[in-house]
């Protein structure tokens, strides 16, 4: 055979090898995702996600507008219910986000076997899977952190300064997490690139303004005043306090020292379980190698991972895994090189290191596995089997509230149910809402709601003068929405088990258990409730603290309604311990 068609094969085989492997790489990452695929809704803001992709709504800060269009096309697919195909679609953009960090890595190392392993660990990381079986914004700005990433590798080539400013635009549009990425790649691009950025500075610039450009739809669609307009950012002021996540900075940079300490430990725990522990050291080499063979870029991942890690451990909330995604980019670069070094010491025995591969998914199938996940489902039903018709319920409770947001305005499930969130009637863009869903609730209790807001409109402009009588306010308002509708039953659903607002909505009155509720009462009437109806399916993954608080909540209800009945055979005719039996089976 001549040397012209030995070149020809190979450069044939070349190609396929370009073309089969990142499909295998997306149809076996993409196999796993769906086989683990939570097949509903889900806890914390899957519910609002969802409903917001049916509606259109404006969603909490900062808004999110990208994700919004995204899932609302998603939602036309004829495919089983809207949560699961919303929960598909974080799936999907989890795995282009793998398949891009795969190329990035190639066009890094150019050795399959390092950029397998990285891919493969970075994919069934824990943080990573478990943004990808459920609804999430954090999944869209994983892809974004690949898509620049792998620009980033192709700097010096044309256009590539361009398409990383408009992608870094749109970027912003998601998720804020994203500028730890910014202010590394600005840094980097200062120190060794500055030819281009003097040569690209106003085109990139403009580029990434047209990204950013995106926020204006949160103007353009709150003006036509959604179903769930939070925010309600159509003027400048609201907008602005919109897209700067104004109403979560009181949990930003605010912490003490031993918070700080707190998160720092939880921080590093997260990190070093999606490194498997062991292939941290391997992590730590890898930064000497990398500096020796790419400096730019290892200074990009250094500043990468010490901004996101400073940011994510300021930040209190409990939801905070997902902060972390920037950290573990920079940990697998680094990883991908102290991996180089052993293959290059290993030689022909290298591919042992392909056994990593294998090693996330055994290590985090059994707690990211959602296939049989119905867990906030349960909770919204199971509260909604627990009211009569027409009742009013108030509530603290976003994991009950989000997913039954869902439930009744998509599956629709008990529309005739008055759903009152207490926390967010601290909000103006809130009545919005109410008065859209329950205009009779509102117009009973005009006179009160008028004097409350006029308050709150104060507080939300920063001139409140009275923080007494706001106070006072609130709770003449929400003592009005129960007063005022005599002919409906009320409760309550508050997390914690007690609220500090309670007493005072509760002076004169009692709180009876029932259900899974708790009736707001003047007597103690006795109202039959049957527990058998309630129904609970128990998640085989390890339960998380906001599940554990919930099944708490379950049984700690469930021994207030013993003790209310008072006799065994009460009790019994209920089926109370039958229910008990089954959540702490």
């Amino acid at each position: 055979m001549s040397t012209h068609c030995k070149v020809g094969i190979q450069s044939n085989f070349g190609r396929i090898k370009f073309l089969l492997v990142p499909l295998f790489l997306f149809t076996a990452i993409f196999s796993l995702y769906l086989f683990t695929l939570c097949p509903t809704v889900g806890l914390i803001d899957a519910g609002e996600f969802i409903t917001g992709a049916k509606f259109l709504n404006i969603l909490h800060p900062t808004g999110y507008p990208l994700f919004s269009l995204i899932s609302r096309l998603f939602s036309f697919l004829p495919l089983g219910n809207l949560a699961w195909r919303m929960n598909l679609l974080s799936a999907l953009i989890s795995t282009f986000s793998a398949l891009f960090f795969f190329l990035f890595l190639q066009k890094i190392h150019k050795r399959l076997l390092i950029s397998f392993p990285v891919t493969f660990l970075y994919s069934f990381s824990l943080t990573v899977w478990s943004v990808s079986t459920e609804v999430e914004v954090y999944s869209l700005t994983a892809l974004f952190c690949s898509l620049i990433l792998y620009f980033i590798s192709r700097w010096e080539e044309r256009n590539s300064f361009l398409i990383i400013a408009f992608l870094f635009g749109l970027a912003l549009t998601n998720h804020m997490m994203i500028i730890s990425l910014l202010l590394a790649s600005l840094l980097c691009g200062l120190f060794f690139y500055r030819h281009l950025f003097g040569k690209f500075f106003l085109f990139g610039l403009a580029f990434f303004f047209l990204g950013i450009s995106l926020y204006y739809f949160l103007i353009l669609r709150a003006s036509l005043n959604p179903l769930f307009n939070w925010g309600n950012p159509r003027d400048w002021t609201r907008f602005v306090w919109q897209i700067t996540g104004k109403q979560y900075r009181v949990w930003m940079f605010s912490g003490s020292l031993s918070e700080i300490g707190r998160n720092v430990s939880r921080g590093l725990a997260i990190l070093l379980w999606d490194m498997l522990f062991i292939l941290l050291p391997i992590a730590l080499f890898g930064i000497i190698c990398a500096f020796k063979k790419s400096r730019e870029l290892s200074f990009l991942f250094s500043i990468l991972f010490l901004v996101s890690f400073f940011y994510a451990v300021n930040y209190s909330i409990p939801d905070i895994q997902p902060y972390y995604l920037p950290s573990l980019f920079a940990l697998l670069f680094f990883l991908s090189f102290g991996l180089g070094e052993i293959v290059r010491v290993l030689r022909k025995r290298g591919y042992v290191v392909l056994l990593l591969c294998c090693l996330p998914v055994i290590f985090n199938f059994k707690k990211a596995n959602k296939r049989d996940y119905y867990f906030a489902e349960d909770f919204a039903k199971n509260v909604f089997a627990s009211a009569p018709k027409d009742a009013i319920i108030l509530t603290n409770w976003w994991d009950f509230y989000a997913p039954a947001f869902y439930l009744r305005y998509v599956e629709k499930h008990r529309p005739d149910l008055c759903i009152i969130d207490k926390e967010l009637c601290r909000r103006l863009w809130y009545f919005l809402y109410l008065k859209k869903s329950y205009p009779w609730l509102v117009e009973r209790s005009c006179r009160e709601l008028e004097e409350f807001l006029s308050y709150l409109h104060q507080f939300e402009y920063g001139n409140l003068k009275d923080n007494i009588e706001i106070q006072n306010s609130f709770i003449r308002m929400l003592t009005s929405f129960l007063e005022k509708n005599p002919e409906r039953r009320h409760f309550f659903l508050f997390l914690p088990f007690w609220d500090p607002d309670l007493p005072q909505i509760l002076k004169g009155k009692k709180a009876i258990p029932y259900g899974l509720l708790y009736e707001i009462r003047e007597d103690s009437a006795y109202h039959f409730f049957d527990y058998r109806k309630l129904h609970f399916r128990k998640p085989k993954i390890p339960l998380g603290e906001r599940e554990k608080i919930i099944l708490r909540y379950y049984s700690f209800v469930s021994l207030e309604r013993m003790r209310y009945l008072s006799t065994p055979q009460a009790a019994k005719r209920e089926g109370i311990e039958i229910w008990l039996r089954k959540i702490r089976g």
